[in-house]
């Protein structure tokens, strides 16, 4: 039986680079740290995408001139992957923008296509530019809001498929991502025109916090979240009185204003160590408010904070500083 390709054909419609989502999508700009190929394949996999996709500012000019744009805005040293990028991973068309698209494996083919709209106002694909199979990352330079011809990029792997147009919104100038299809991983915190929107710019967690809440077995739930310096956070839970479940690791903001703690840890022994072969990673997101003495997250995405939650709110107060 010869396996069928489905294609999620998107429209991409000119008012599609004009909208902001209605909700941010979990992304990994706003991690001051390198971004290498393997995290960021795992973190589109993690979100089930086909491939990524990041705004990397403007630059005019050639394939040298656009190297060294890259190099002194220090998006090179923020995407060491970037120098093994050739000329031949870089397409070009008439625009200035600059997107870099990475696929989430080596099953995943990119196929850059020109692209035209038509007269109901969608970017229907055209001329096929280049084909990228076996996974590899490209560079592309163009497109922009109020281009009549544009790139979209059709993604697929053995079973799967879609069509992107990479653009801005034009009422924030943040990656276009109606429809959540790609993982954002825009390195917004190097752009002068987003400076001072980084939320690790100006908010610190530090303290105890407590909470308790009941899980879908009724059972009463103890949770703690200790903040260190430097975000680090150690973090625990107990089931109705009962083993310790102890987690340590970071805890970060994304730039859309999300929070997302990365833990690593399980039950205890009576002596406080991990019981070998039960630890377990728990990544997960949150929409979060602060008062002077609460913390409140909404869990968003990702693994939850202890098993069988019945609850996505976790109201935590302060019990020392």
């Amino acid at each position: 039986m010869k396996r069928i390709l489905v294609f999620l054909l998107v429209l991409l419609m000119l008012s599609g680079c004009g909208k902001a989502p209605l909700e941010p999508e979990v992304d990994l700009s706003n991690q001051h740290k390198p971004h290498y190929m393997n995290t960021i394949q795992r973190e589109i996999s993690n979100q089930n995408k086909l491939m990524g996709c990041a705004y990397l500012g403007e630059a005019e000019g050639d394939w040298e001139a656009v190297r060294r744009y890259l190099k002194d805005q220090g998006i090179e040293e923020a995407f060491p992957f970037l120098k093994e990028i050739s000329e031949a991973q870089f397409v070009t068309n008439p625009g200035t923008e600059l997107y870099l698209v990475v696929p989430r494996d080596q099953t995943v083919t990119l196929n850059i296509h020109r692209a035209k709209k038509d007269e109901n106002g969608a970017f229907l694909p055209e001329e096929l530019l280049l084909s990228f199979p076996g996974g590899k990352p490209v560079l592309l330079q163009g497109n922009g809001v109020g281009t009549e011809q544009t790139i979209v990029i059709l993604a697929s792997d053995e079973s799967f498929g879609l069509s992107y147009l990479p653009c801005r919104n034009e009422t924030d100038g943040r990656l276009a991502n109606e429809g959540f299809l790609v993982a954002d991983f825009t390195p917004y915190y190097l752009m002068e025109e987003f400076e001072g929107e980084d939320p690790r710019n100006s908010q610190e967690f530090s303290g105890v916090y407590r909470t308790t809440v009941t899980d879908t077995n009724e059972r009463t739930v103890e949770l703690e979240l200790s903040f260190l310096p430097d975000r680090e956070l150690n973090y625990s839970y107990r089931i109705n009185g009962g083993t310790l479940h102890w987690f340590k690791g970071e805890w970060d903001f994304l730039s859309n204003g999300k929070f997302r703690v990365i833990l690593w840890g399980g039950p205890v022994d009576e002596a406080g160590a991990l019981i070998q072969g039960e630890t377990a990673e728990l990544d997960a997101y949150f929409a979060w408010e602060q008062t002077e003495n609460t913390l409140n997250l909404y869990y968003e995405n990702g693994i939850p904070l202890y098993p069988n939650a019945m609850v996505t709110a976790f109201p935590f107060t302060l019990v020392s500083e």
